[in-house]
């Protein structure tokens, strides 16, 4: 979301996420873990039958939607996110270590819109294979909004995590948050469509609203397991 045109559905955007990360935050923190896992498992299960409808038309710019990018990109959007989740979830401290990724990700988020709309100065676009509509200083900000969430969390739970370990933490969640928007957005252009599903149309879909944690997730749990104290 760190395109340079922007406008109003970019800022519902940011509007869904700043009144969605609140709720969701403190789904985690109230729900027992086998109903979180639910909520995880619906929001999987909408995830996978947007992208099938994404793909589901006879052609795709021009050619036959092939389930050789279909089959593996429905299990990597449905399986890896939740299973991400769970893992997360279960590791000590699960509950803070799950508010801290989805946090830094959703931060991610509107980091980098608000730097690649207010960045001071001259913006540098992607590359076109990439997204041209998108620009550095929107990947760099998001990085920096990421560390941020992850540094007032860290001073709001006793995290079990040196202060230079955490900002890695919180840099490598930014940019794989971005990395995961970047890669659905590609799906999105091969398929021809504008938003991923009409449920949370104003943020682009369910697909568009957990594509960060679709790589952050994973990469998250990783880093956790390396530098937890």
């Amino acid at each position: 979301m760190n395109g340079i045109n922007t406008g109003s559905d970019t800022f519902r955007k940011v509007l869904v996420a700043l009144i969605g990360i609140p709720l969701v935050l403190l789904m985690i923190l109230s729900l027992e873990p086998i109903w979180l896992y639910g909520f995880f498992l619906i929001i999987s299960i909408l995830a996978v039958s947007e992208l099938v409808t994404m793909f589901r038309s006879d052609t795709i710019s021009g050619q036959k939607a092939s389930p050789l990018l279909l089959y593996p990109a429905a299990v990597f959007y449905g399986l890896v996110f939740l299973l991400a989740m769970i893992a997360i979830r279960e590791l000590p401290q699960g509950s803070d270590w799950l508010l801290l990724t989805i946090g830094a990700t959703f931060f991610s988020d509107i980091g980098a819109f608000l730097a690649g709309r207010y960045w001071p100065g001259k913006r540098h676009t992607l590359p076109a294979w990439l997204n041209e509509r998108k620009s550095y200083e929107g990947i760099i900000g998001g990085i920096i909004l990421a560390v941020f969430a992850a540094i007032l969390l860290l001073q709001a739970r006793a995290l079990p995590l040196s202060l230079d370990g955490l900002i890695l933490l919180g840099a490598c969640i930014g940019l794989t948050a971005q990395m995961g928007d970047l890669l659905e957005s590609r799906l999105k252009r091969i398929a021809g469509v504008k938003d991923s599903g009409r449920i949370l149309s104003g943020q682009g879909g369910i697909l568009d609203t957990i594509d960060g944690l679709v790589l952050s997730g994973p990469t998250a749990w990783l880093l956790i397991q390396a530098l937890a104290r």
